[in-house]
Parts: structure tokens; C-alpha cells; sequence
């Protein structure tokens, strides 16, 4: 059983309870003189949690709100990383920096959702916050906020530094610097979060997210951050200065390249524009390199603004709550305030007027909180591109459409044998052939082969080679496209425009289908006519006229063109 309370109200006495477990050294206590001559000064401490006394009671609510951002900005880049992990890189553009830099912005705006999550209490006890070592839910809070932070920083660094690598020194970074920036930018951010919290720890101090103590955490955490910070700062500045002073020679560039005429009327060009032609060139290059990467340096001042600004924010608030005989003087009057107010009755509200003095503003200490919720929205906004959209709409259609095994390159007409007689819906019209005539628009008869067209030899080529089609009907039916005649000795019969003689197909422009290792083009040909070949004579040729106009591959199978599966290659000896 507690022993009575001597200390005013609001203040509870500190021997009442345990000197062990959670952050003892957060707790906000200050001394009290006593009557008993044995005891002249007692230890009276606030309740738990002490930023409520300090700010008004909308404070709640505001935690609250930041938390909801911050859910927003998990979600955004979580989706962006998915995104990148998931979808091909034409629809992303993804890149190894700013893949780094949207998973710092993860892990910071995370570890603000987790109290969320968690919904674990803040205090040990009446009067003490929990640490890291009584609350799981604070030490992985503290650790991802830290870890965030020096991630944000050491890979906003990185990519300043290639961007200034590339503007200012004309050296675009390979995989050396890929290998080294991995192991700069994750390697010191895992050294710098150990260290402080194996040296300092972290604790509820303010929100619902752990934070870092006071004590060495300037030595061990915000000095090492804030410097490579202030070095990224200042890089970029160089950049920036560098594209200016590009640009002004550019102008005078412009304005000095005129051209002067000589006594004998040739046109010659000053020779100091031939010399200074170099900045224009390099102020083209500085545009296209900006045009590729203003986004993620956009990502990355923003994020640095953040960092900088959360850093002196804890900072200054280290320096106002830590223990000195200089901040307790500076708290007498308040403590007198509140306890007066609560002997009369009143509140806390009354004397934060007075507390002001002793912790950052409370809407300083908001900014703060929101700023770091917003990264992953940011994030989202300057990283994530529309084309992310048709990357999933086409990745889901491709998942959940149905598909039929086999019919993948197979035309309409072989699918449909009986009773057309057009090739992929390109018909005739009235029993006359359409545009494409020479693409097909065959029967897989005989009959209806020589009922649209005339195949024969004009002009002196023996007619008794006119046509014949394979003699199995199923194979007919496979491949309805292909017929033993010349080519080159087609002509229509019912379409009056057309003279009757030899049409000669137009050249043909091959596209080239999926990738294959040994693939060549070939070479466009036109179709001639073509010495008449023994019935028996098994080199056959495809309606699309000579076989060069078929691709196969090194295999032997037939490569799909236009979504047509071609029947085998031809041989031909002549």
C-alpha cells in the first residue's frame, strides 16, 4: 500500500513508486520543500504522459490526425514499392535510387502508424513512459523512425551526388557506384541507428511514436545526421549554381556569336563564339539530365527540409526538458500556476500561458509530426507516373482474363473452316475481292479457289500448271492458306479495275515478332513469275508469294506474324 501523497495536487510523490522499469529519467519531477526538519525537500512528479500538460487538450486529437495521414502515406508508398517490385520497368521507370528512396519514406511514415496499431499504453506507470526494453511497440517505432531518417538522408545525399556528377563533372555513375552508394546508404544508416540505441534509447516523449532520449543523443545521432544533411544542402547548392552559371554563358554566348563580313564579301564567325560554344551545348545537357531526374531531386529536398527541420525541432526540445538547474528555475512559475489553479479548481489550461517557455509551440511540434507523415505521399506524387495504372489494369487483365489453350496464333478462318471465305474477316464484298485481295480471301475448296481468281500463266506461261490444293482435306482445313501455284501469277477476275495480268504484290515490310536470339530480318522481295513446277515436285509456295517472305526460327518452327500461325518453312533450290 502507497504511503499518503504530501505533494500538491497535481503532483504525485516519486518514492510511491518503483525506481526500475520504463524511462525513469523521463519522468517530469521537480523538488518540493517539506515542514519535517529530517526530510527538508521532497520529489513530487506529473502524471503520465507529460506533453498533455504542457499543450492544450486538442493535442489528442491532432496525435490522432497524423496518424491517419500517415496511414495514407504507408499506403502510397507501399503501393509505389509494390509497383516497382511487381510491374515492368516501362511502366514504372524505376530506378535503384529512387527505389531507396521511396523505402525510407516507408519506414518513417510506418513507424507512425504503429502506435496505431498497436494500441498499446504510453506509460509503465502513473508517472513513468515506457523505453524500448518495457514496450515492443516503442522500440520498433524508435528504430524505424531513426532508421528512416538516416536513410532519407545518406540516399538523399547519394543522389545529389550523382546528380552533380553528372552536370558538373560529365560523369554518369556505373556500377561501382551502384555498389558503393548500397553500401554507404544502408550500411551507415544500420550503424547509426545501433549506435544510439545501444547508447541512448528511445522513449515516448512526444506523440505516439518513440523517440530518442536526450542524453548523447547529439553525439551518437542528430550531429552525424544533421551533418551529412547540411552536405547534401550544399551539393545541391553547387548544382544549382553550376546550371545558372552555364546558363548566363549560354545568353552571352547568343548575343556574342555574331557573324562580320570581310572585304571581299565572305561571311566568317567570331572566333570567341567558336570558343564559347561549349556552355551551350552543356546547358542542353544539364536540361535533358534535369528533365530526366527532377522528380526524385524534388523527393529529395523535400525529405532533407524534413529531416533538417525534425532534427533541430528535437533538438531544441532537448535542450528546453533536460535537467538542469537553469530549466528548473525557468519552471517555478509554472508550477506554482498549476498548483494554485487546482486549488481553486481550474485546469491546466490556465497556465499555458506560462509553459510556452518550457517546450517547443504546439503547432511547431505539429508541423513536425504531419511533415513526416506526408513523405509517402510525396513520394507518390513525384515518383508514381500514370503509366502505373495501365501497368496494373494490364497485369489484372492479363491474370483474370479467360484464355483458350492453343488459339493463341491461330487465324479466324482456320478456327471457322466452314462456310467462310474470308481471311481474318477481310472480305469480299458482292462475290468481288476487297483491298487486301492479295492476302487470301481463299476457299479451302477447289472450287472456290477458281471461282475468285484466275490462276494461270498470261503472256506465254504454259496454263497447265494452274492450281491444285493439298489432297487431305483436314490438312486443307489446317492450313487453308496454302496452295501449290506461282505466286507471281495471281490475278483477279472479277474486279473490272484491274487489268488481267500479272499482279505484282508491293513490297512487304517485315516486323519483327518476339525476340529471338538469332533472328535476322530478311530482305523485302517482290514476286515474278516463276518457272512452272512438276505436279509431283514438293516445293510448294505460300500465297504470300515467295518464301523469303515467311521468318523461321533457328529451329525450324515458324515464327507468328500478325497473330497467323504460318505453316513449316519452305525449301526452296532455285
Amino acid at each position: 500500500m502507497s504511503a499518503p501523497n504530501p505533494c500538491p495536487p497535481p503532483f504525485l510523490l516519486q518514492t510511491n513508486f518503483p525506481a526500475t522499469g520504463g524511462d525513469v529519467v523521463g519522468r517530469f519531477c521537480a523538488p518540493f520543500p517539506t515542514d519535517n526538519p529530517l526530510l527538508p525537500e521532497i520529489s513530487c512528479c506529473l502524471r503520465c504522459p507529460t506533453e498533455n500538460w504542457f499543450y492544450s487538450d486538442r493535442i489528442s486529437s491532432l496525435f490522432v490526425g497524423a496518424e491517419v495521414v500517415a496511414i495514407v502515406g504507408v499506403v502510397c508508398s507501399g503501393l509505389l514499392l509494390l509497383s516497382y517490385a511487381v510491374l515492368p520497368v516501362e511502366y514504372t521507370h524505376r530506378h535503384y535510387l529512387s527505389v531507396s528512396l521511396v523505402a525510407a519514406c516507408f519506414l518513417m511514415t510506418f513507424a507512425l502508424v504503429i502506435p496505431l496499431l498497436s494500441q498499446g499504453p504510453q506509460c509503465y506507470d502513473t508517472i513513468t513512459p515506457h523505453n524500448m526494453y518495457s514496450s515492443m511497440s516503442c522500440a520498433f517505432s524508435g528504430a524505424l523512425i531513426a532508421g528512416g531518417g538516416w536513410a532519407a538522408v545518406t540516399w538523399g545525399f547519394i543522389r545529389t551526388l550523382s546528380v552533380h556528377l553528372q552536370i558538373c563533372w560529365k560523369v554518369t555513375p556505373g556500377k561501382m557506384f551502384l555498389w558503393g552508394s548500397q553500401l554507404f546508404g544502408w550500411g551507415l544508416s544500420i550503424v547509426f541507428v545501433a549506435l544510439p540505441l545501444s547508447l541512448t534509447g528511445v522513449s515516448y516523449r512526444f506523440g505516439g511514436s518513440c523517440h530518442l532520449r536526450s542524453e548523447n543523443s547529439l553525439a551518437t545521432f542528430w550531429g552525424p545526421l544533421l551533418g551529412v544533411a547540411s552536405s547534401s544542402i550544399v551539393l545541391q547548392a553547387i548544382t544549382v549554381g553550376y546550371c545558372i552559371k552555364v546558363y548566363i554563358q549560354s545568353l552571352l554566348v547568343d548575343n556574342a556569336g555574331t557573324e562580320t563580313t570581310t572585304t571581299d564579301g565572305a561571311t566568317m564567325t567570331n572566333a570567341s563564339s567558336m570558343r564559347t560554344l561549349t556552355p551551350r551545348q552543356a546547358f542542353r545537357r544539364i536540361k535533358r539530365v534535369l528533365a530526366m531526374q527532377w522528380r526524385g531531386i524534388s523527393v529529395v529536398i523535400l525529405m532533407l527540409t524534413d529531416v533538417i527541420f525534425l532534427g533541430i525541432i528535437f533538438v531544441s526540445f532537448n535542450t528546453l526538458t533536460e535537467k538542469t538547474p537553469e530549466n528548473v528555475r525557468k519552471a517555478k512559475p509554472w508550477i506554482e500556476c498549476l498548483i494554485i489553479a487546482y486549488k481553486t479548481g481550474g485546469d491546466k489550461n490556465q497556465c499555458l500561458d506560462k509553459a510556452n517557455d518550457l517546450v517547443i509551440p504546439e503547432a511547431t511540434a505539429m508541423a513536425m509530426l504531419y511533415l513526416l507523415s506526408l513523405n509517402g505521399i510525396w513520394a507518390m506524387l513525384l515518383l508514381g507516373r500514370p503509366q502505373i495504372l495501365v501497368g496494373w489494369y494490364r497485369l489484372f487483365k492479363r491474370v483474370f482474363s479467360k484464355k483458350v489453350d492453343g488459339d493463341e496464333f491461330v487465324s479466324y478462318n482456320a478456327a471457322h473452316p466452314e462456310g467462310l471465305s474470308t481471311y481474318e474477316m477481310l472480305g469480299s464484298t458482292n462475290g468481288k475481292l476487297g483491298p487486301n485481295y492479295l492476302k487470301g480471301n481463299l476457299k479451302d475448296t477447289e472450287a472456290g479457289l477458281k471461282s475468285q481468281f484466275d490462276i494461270g500463266s498470261p503472256q506465254g506461261v504454259d496454263k497447265g500448271y494452274e492450281s491444285s490444293l493439298y489432297e487431305s482435306k483436314p490438312y486443307r482445313n489446317q492450313y487453308p492458306l496454302k496452295t501449290r501455284f506461282s505466286a507471281g501469277s495471281l490475278h483477279s477476275s472479277s474486279v473490272e479495275s484491274v487489268p488481267k495480268e500479272v499482279v505484282k504484290a508491293p513490297p512487304r515490310v517485315e516486323q519483327r515478332p518476339y525476340p529471338i536470339a538469332t533472328y535476322s530480318p530478311p530482305q523485302p522481295t517482290y514476286p515474278s513469275p516463276v518457272t512452272p513446277q512438276d505436279p509431283e515436285d514438293d516445293r510448294y509456295v505460300s500465297v504470300y508469294g515467295s518464301s523469303n517472305y515467311g521468318m523461321s526460327a533457328p529451329n525450324g518452327e515458324d515464327v507468328p506474324i500478325h497473330g497467323l500461325r504460318h505453316p513449316p518453312p519452305v525449301r526452296r533450290n532455285f
